[in-house]
């Protein structure tokens, strides 16, 4: 596919399109913050609860849909 410079919309200020990447790029820092504390506690979650690794899959899907 090539692209033109007809395919690409300028219609946002450069206030907003900074807005727009502080926001999307906060955003993905949370997540990364967020599975890698879901990781480091995933041990701790399966020993308290006697589980195996199988069982405590769910935690990382739900923490990352929550």
């Amino acid at each position: 596919m090539t692209f033109t410079a007809a395919m690409f919309d300028d219609s946002l200020s450069p206030k907003a399109a900074r807005f727009v990447l502080l926001t999307a790029s906060a955003t993905c820092v949370l997540i990364t913050l967020d599975t890698n504390v879901v990781a480091a506690a995933l041990p701790s979650i399966a020993r308290d609860f006697h589980a195996g690794f199988a069982d405590v899959e769910w935690v990382v899907s739900a923490s990352l849909i929550w």
